[in-house]
């Protein structure tokens, strides 16, 4: 079964790297910007990894450090159908992909629609207001103040409906309105560049290995990816070292994380280490499976498909609003839960809980057809100044659609990136106002 596994695995790499060549021959160049191409990059990362340690450690996992993979203790044949359902993804993407892509011309700078500068401080606004938003919720008792990482996710639970809703919407203004920051900004490189390193290192400051990693590491890749679009394009070979970089460093932060100190994760026999989030998410796979077949799954149809419908409003649907990843970690871990903690689901779980090898394959299809008309509609000539950032935050968030549901972008584009381009243009639209006002005013006296 082990050689089974190490052919698997030989086959994922060597269809990623057939796909990406075939993306860059057409293209003449690295498609860096290629939302497909990323999220095939980061499924093989997330689905070959985990069984590339297990195959170094003997195939068993012999210490807690393993997290719940040392409980689960996958067998062989387990891990073989694993990394099958992998494939399906794969493979289904693959055959679409080489269909449905075709070569598109690469924006240039001057392509790219420039933000005007009412946008550019509507951004600045609504990325302060939303800092603000929390202590004052804080500050008024409304919702208390959280005392880590995990009780941080407790703080949101135990919050009214109507409070929760109102923090996610801040929460995802502020992140598009971060993308529009940055794109404004590098698009009048370098007159702001003293502006621009204070927000490096404004976002640096917050950089504490017990907290959250996405939030940071995500600014500084948008901030990577709009310089190679905006300013100055970066070579592939810088691109492969710097992602293989980031990838060590973001596992180390998780790890990190987990043992509470550098310290104490010295003081550990780093053979035993695991991959951090990559083996919890693999974990939920392995999981998932086990029960599966010993049909203890109840997966009821709203939640399966909750991506569907997670853009609606709880209180306009007839049955309780949920999704997997929820229904996952309060239905087998109840307490760790109960406690504010909180896991993402999966992909390949995701697959396994359903129809197995076919909706994957099905799914694979479905992410290549998504993803070869988001390349298509963001290099359109169509000029509008929301395209690149609405893209940008796309691009960045797409391991998502690997590390939470396949289409889990969806609720999050319908119900926070769009109203969020809204509340730019109408913000914008208050600061152009005042400032033909200010001059119509200067233009009288």
């Amino acid at each position: 079964m082990h050689i089974i596994v190490v052919f698997q695995l030989i086959l994922i790499c060597t269809i990623v790297l057939c796909v990406y060549g075939f993306v860059s021959y057409r293209e003449r160049r690295a498609p860096v910007d290629d939302i497909g191409i990323l999220w095939l990059i980061l499924l093989s990362l997330y689905c070959a990894l985990p069984p590339f340690v297990w195959l170094l450690k003997g195939g068993k996992y012999a210490t807690f450090y393993s997290g719940k993979l040392f409980n689960l203790q996958p067998s062989p044949q387990e891990i073989v159908y694993l990394l099958n359902v992998t494939l399906a993804y794969i493979i289904g993407f693959s055959i679409t992909y080489f269909f449905f892509r075709r070569p598109r011309n690469y924006l240039k700078q001057n392509g790219i629609p420039f933000i005007s500068n009412s946008k550019f401080m509507a951004s600045i606004f609504i990325i302060g207001f939303a800092k603000i938003i929390p202590f004052a919720l804080s500050y008024s008792g409304l919702i208390r103040t959280p005392e880590s990482y995990v009780d941080s996710y407790k703080v949101i639970q135990e919050a009214p409906l109507a409070i929760r809703q109102i923090l996610l919407l801040f929460q995802s203004s502020s992140i598009l309105a971060t993308t529009v920051f940055i794109v404004a900004i590098l698009q009048r490189w370098p007159r702001y560049k003293f502006l621009f390193f204070i927000f490096i290192l404004s976002n640096a400051a917050f950089i504490e290995g017990g907290g959250g990693r996405a939030s940071i590491v995500l600014k500084f890749l948008m901030i990577i990816l709009a310089w190679h679009a905006l300013v100055k394009p970066i070579k592939t070979k810088t691109w492969a070292i710097s992602g293989f970089l980031g990838l060590f460093l973001f596992t180390l932060w998780g790890i990190r994380r987990s043992f509470g100190s550098w310290s104490r994760l010295s003081s550990i026999d780093t053979s035993n280490l695991g991959l951090g989030e990559l083996d919890s998410i693999w974990g939920n796979a392995v999981h998932i499976l086990q029960l599966k077949n010993a049909g203890e799954i109840n997966l009821d149809f709203t939640t399966r498909f909750a991506e569907f419908w997670s853009y609606i409003p709880s209180q306009l649907l007839p049955f309780t609003k949920t999704d997997l990843s929820n229904w996952y970690v309060f239905t087998y871990y109840p307490q760790y839960a109960e406690n504010g903690g909180a896991w993402a689901f999966g992909a390949i779980s995701q697959a396994i809980a359903g129809g197995g090898l076919i909706e994957a394959f099905i799914r694979g299809i479905l992410m290549a057809i998504i993803a070869t008309w988001l390349i298509k509609w963001y290099r359109s000539s169509k000029a509008t100044w929301w395209r690149y950032p609405v893209y940008l935050n796309l691009l960045v968030y797409c391991f998502m659609a690997v590390r939470v549901s396949t289409f889990q972008q969806l609720g999050n584009l319908i119900q926070m990136t769009l109203p969020s381009v809204l509340l730019v243009l109408v913000i914008g639209a208050i600061f152009t106002k005042k400032k033909k006002f200010v001059t119509s005013a200067t233009t009288l006296n």
